[in-house]
């Protein structure tokens, strides 16, 4: 494998149509190798929703946590931030609200190693922590003082390679997988974290979309319900945007 899966050369693309989730029947050159979809949920329908066009820099809505003021991202911003990312184009909702950094934990600048960053949504953000529904990137090698979730690993990466991910699926053409996932923190005997999760992994990093889900006192019923398409009406809503954006992601070819 290259060094690099990507190069971050091409313009984002803001369509302010409905999205229509495109054929996936061709592969990426270069990328990782086709999977065959063995998941066996159907990939979803996207929800026709309207493409967020402005991306005018202002302060992130009160109240939140925290003394120093927070930005939402300029077009700019955003752009610097999917190239990173690997991302050509994409759709963000506009009921998702206008994009802000999360977290962006870059070793050049602070005691850590490797880098992460989590792209959250304005109008899933509860005024602390990080929003409901976020667009990560991540090397496999990231560590840092703090505690974070790591959504993938190397293992993840190579069992797609081998066919033998579980929750295969197809972005756009690029492999990928889906799953609901048990956060790594808490605490005995205490409700635990569940997110849904599309990873796109390449050759030194992944790509994320992710959803927190919620608390669960029994987390495993909780996932196997949802894996039956058993949710809440609020829960419904929020993961049917969580698919449209991630279905919506088309990632940039090697040169």
């Amino acid at each position: 494998m290259k060094k690099h899966f990507l190069q971050m050369l091409l313009p984002i693309l803001l369509a302010g149509c409905a999205y229509q989730m495109a054929s996936t029947s061709a592969p990426t050159p270069g990328r990782l190798p086709q999977v065959v979809i063995i998941t066996s949920s159907p990939t979803p329908e996207p929800t026709p929703v309207s493409c967020q066009l402005d991306f005018p820099s202002r302060e992130l809505k009160k109240p939140y946590n925290g003394n120093a003021p927070r930005l939402v991202l300029s077009k700019k911003e955003l752009e610097a931030y999917l190239d990173l990312m690997g991302i050509q184009s994409l759709c963000i909702p506009t009921q998702l609200g206008a994009p802000f950094v999360n977290a962006d934990w870059d070793s050049a600048k602070i005691p850590a190693k490797g880098r992460m960053v989590s792209l959250g949504f304005e109008d899933t953000y509860p005024g602390s922590g990080w929003s409901e529904i976020s667009l990560l990137y991540s090397t496999y090698d990231f560590t840092t003082g703090t505690e974070f979730e790591r959504f993938a690993r190397l293992s993840d990466r190579d069992a797609l390679l081998k066919h033998a991910q579980a929750g295969e699926v197809q972005i756009n053409g690029t492999p990928a997988y889906t799953r609901y996932f048990k956060s790594m923190w808490g605490y005995e005997n205490q409700p635990q974290r569940i997110y849904k999760i599309y990873v796109i992994p390449f050759e030194n990093y992944y790509a994320a979309v992710v959803l927190n889900a919620g608390d669960y006192d029994d987390a495993d019923a909780a996932i196997a319900k949802f894996e039956n398409g058993d949710y809440n009406v609020e829960l419904a809503k929020k993961i049917k945007y969580l698919d449209s954006l991630a279905y919506s992601l088309r990632f940039k070819p090697n040169p």
